[in-house]
């Protein structure tokens, strides 16, 4: 966890613009291109996946008189992106349609004509046909540039195309399960995801093979990024220098508000001097007596809700004594944490640094207020009683460093790698010249930014 939110500090800062292959290869360690004309080896968010839901497209949304590709009548077998230089790579409507459709449905998508989201279902179409074309070259250079694929690498790409279905099952089972208010068995979720699953085919005219096929293309762009970059390499220096901006941004941070420093960010790089560790026992109060507690807080009676938490907190005392005298009486203190604590992780140890404030009004205080490493005290919060042992003085483990930086290295390499697979991408496009058919599309008057080598259906 903590490696992603590193990574993903380094992504915001990066000059490269991320963007996965392609939201409908349902891959996420592919390496795509987008119509900006960068790729990376690890996909961002899409324009649904920053906060732009499909709630606009159903029922109620504000209508226009544009007309739907959907509704348009078409041909599937219409050409609607030729190439002008070779034979046999010309791309169909229908072939669109189906990758059209499944972005649709997979995000909800009713009508794409409604003015709230036309813009973006436009932009989306000329992701999708940019990804069709690139994806029929890769197939071409593939040929061309490399031997086939090995019986297993074949078994690892059904297996990869399995995984995919799968997985859209469990997004299936998963929306089912948190959408309604009737409880179901898993038996029966299983058998309303599979029926959910079912239905997106159908409406999109796919099989399961069409997951297979999307497997098989991520497969061979892969291949196509290692050729590329066959001889890109990357000196580890670069990421030790990275590592330290992120340990100058965290320091300088913290000096100047200590209460903005995350731990969970970046303790595997930069931990304050005088911070600790320390583990907990949590004696939890029950959630109606919480909830009555903060309302009083939310209404600013602290000296009301300060007398609550005294009253409540008395329904907790013959636990604590139970669970103190054990303590005197010399047992275990990580084996009381898994018998008695309501604490989330019943093994977990915390970050304090000083001028923390994460945690709990007067937990951080508390903490750092056991001068002996090993001593203890009790502490009462508006949630419970918390028995909190210092674990001594918390410094960054070397081990967590290197892991962290090698991380780092990974991800700048992979991002190295994109950049060369982009310019490569954009030589194919050159050398298999298409014309899209942008009328039939409903995309908008080809400009320099949509005129692009890159394509990227997510």
């Amino acid at each position: 966890m903590k490696a992603k939110k590193i990574i993903a500090l380094l992504a915001a800062a990066a000059v490269i613009m991320a963007a996965g292959c392609s939201d409908t290869s349902n891959s996420s360690d592919s390496v795509s291109s987008d119509t900006s004309g960068s790729v990376t080896a690890e996909g961002t968010a899409s324009s649904d996946e920053t906060g732009e839901t499909a709630e606009t497209g159903g029922a109620g949304s504000e209508e226009s008189s544009a007309a739907s590709i959907l509704t348009a009548g078409i041909p599937e077998d219409k050409v609607i992106a030729s190439c002008t230089t070779a034979e046999g790579m010309n791309i169909t409507f229908g072939e669109f349609l189906k990758e059209y459709k499944y972005y649709m449905e997979n995000y909800g998508y009713t009508d794409d004509t409604s003015a709230d989201n036309m813009l973006l279902l436009q932009e989306q179409r000329e992701r999708i046909i940019n990804y069709l074309i690139n994806e029929q070259i890769m197939k071409v250079k593939f040929e061309e540039l490399l031997p086939a694929f090995t019986e297993e690498e074949l078994a690892e790409i059904s297996e990869n195309g399995e995984k995919m279905i799968a997985e859209m099952k469990q997004t299936c089972k998963d929306a089912i399960s948190s959408m309604s208010i009737e409880k179901y068995s898993d038996e029966e979720l299983d058998r309303l995801a599979d029926e959910a699953f079912n239905d997106l085919l159908t409406n999109c005219a796919i099989t399961e093979q069409y997951f297979h096929d999307w497997a098989y293309v991520s497969a061979i762009q892969n291949k196509l990024v290692e050729y590329v970059n066959k001889d890109t390499t990357l000196d580890h220096s670069e990421a030790e220098a990275q590592a330290q901006n992120v340990i100058d941004g965290a320091k300088s941070s913290y000096e100047s508000d200590p209460a903005s420093y995350d731990g969970n960010s970046y303790a595997s790089l930069y931990i304050p001097e005088g911070s600790r560790y320390i583990e907990q026992i949590v004696l939890k109060l029950p959630d109606a007596d919480i909830s009555e507690i903060n309302t009083l807080r939310d209404s600013g009676d602290d000296e009301g809700a300060d007398a609550l938490r005294a009253e409540k907190l008395k329904s907790l005392d013959e636990r604590l004594a139970e669970v103190q005298g054990k303590i005197d009486g010399g047992e275990d203190f990580e084996e009381l944490m898994k018998e008695y604590s309501d604490d989330s992780d019943t093994s977990a140890k915390y970050l304090v640094t000083p001028g923390s404030q994460i945690y709990v009004d007067g937990f951080a205080e508390t903490a750092m207020g056991i001068t002996e490493v090993g001593g203890m005290t009790t502490f009462g919060s508006d949630y419970g009683y918390h028995i909190i042992k210092n674990l001594g003085t918390a410094e960054v483990d070397p081990a967590e460093r290197e892991k962290m930086i090698q991380a780092i290295y990974d991800y700048l390499l992979s991002n190295y790698k994109a950049v060369n697979f982009s310019a490569a991408i954009k030589e194919w496009r050159e050398e298999y010249s298409y014309t899209i058919d942008r009328d039939t599309l409903m995309l908008a008057e080809e400009t320099e930014a949509s005129d692009t080598s890159d394509g990227n259906a997510g």
